[in-house]
């Protein structure tokens, strides 16, 4: 059916990975009328583990992935501030200018020290918690991660990604729990896991996708290399392995030297 669409406005889909089909239609919009509608399309997994999306809006869409708060905004969430609020922007402008004076260190000074504590025992209590925004703030977000891992981790990601074996993909989850920060041997996480390397390499691919795990690389000058060494793992939020691992007292990680893990995994998040 023809369409004529004269006034430019914004529309909104959510959760637009369950309905496939939209997707066609979306785009013979965007081509008919340019720059007339714009299309936000949200979901809560990614769109390319879904193997009805064969439409994949190339060249049309610009992809924004929202991952868990970074510790300054979850801080700020925390504290009721804008973590957008760019307090900083005069003393720096004045720094490049070359007028930066007493009164601006003083004032950078007293700001650090007014959060210092704050800040660090924010850093120690998410060393294990989780920065999603609901869960952020608990005291205690057990009930809040037991949920999480059962409805999204477990149900949500598994059927997208059509896991035959929930029992073997949630061996697979906990191996790579058990395993975080170290080098990838395939091998050996297929053996913890009781599956073949195959499959831990796809159920891998497959947190992946859904922004549960991540992949570091290691660096080098050579770019061929790069692909070719091994990587380390981590999960995109500390909470996850702290659920995955059920829970772990921060007494025994400490003497265990696994808490050296758990900051190592938070900064890696932070970076990506």
């Amino acid at each position: 059916r023809q369409m004529c669409i004269r006034d430019s406005f914004y529309l909104v889909l959510d959760e637009v990975q369950k309905a496939p089909a939209l997707f066609e239609s979306v785009k013979a919009i965007h081509d008919e009328f340019p720059g007339r509608v714009r299309f936000i399309l949200t979901g809560s997994s990614a769109l390319l583990m879904h193997d009805p999306v064969a439409e994949t809006l190339a060249g049309r869409a610009r992809i924004v992935h929202l991952h868990p708060f970074t510790l300054h905004e979850g801080f700020c969430h925390w504290q009721g501030e804008d973590p957008n609020r760019d307090v900083l922007a005069g003393t720096i402008a004045r720094l490049l200018r070359g007028s930066f004076d007493k009164e601006d260190f003083q004032g950078l000074v007293e700001r650090g020290r007014a959060h210092a504590g704050a800040r660090k025992a924010w850093v120690t209590r998410h060393l294990l918690q989780p920065l999603f925004p609901e869960p952020c703030l608990e005291e205690r977000p057990e009930e809040w991660l037991r949920d999480y891992l059962v409805t999204y981790l477990e149900k949500d990601v598994s059927s997208l990604g059509s896991v035959g074996n929930l029992d073997l993909f949630r061996s697979c989850v906990r191996a790579v729990a058990a395993r975080l920060g170290s080098t990838v041997k395939w091998e050996a996480l297929a053996s913890d896991a009781g599956a073949t390397a195959v499959t831990v390499k796809r159920y891998v691919g497959l947190l992946e996708q859904a922004f549960v795990a991540l992949r570091l690389r290691p660096f080098t000058v050579n770019p061929l290399k790069r692909v070719v060494r091994a990587p380390k793992l981590y999960l995109a939020d500390n909470g996850i392995a702290w659920g995955l691992r059920d829970f772990e007292d921060m007494a025994l990680l400490r003497a265990s030297g696994m808490i050296g893990v758990y900051a190592e995994q938070l900064a890696a998040a932070e970076m990506f």
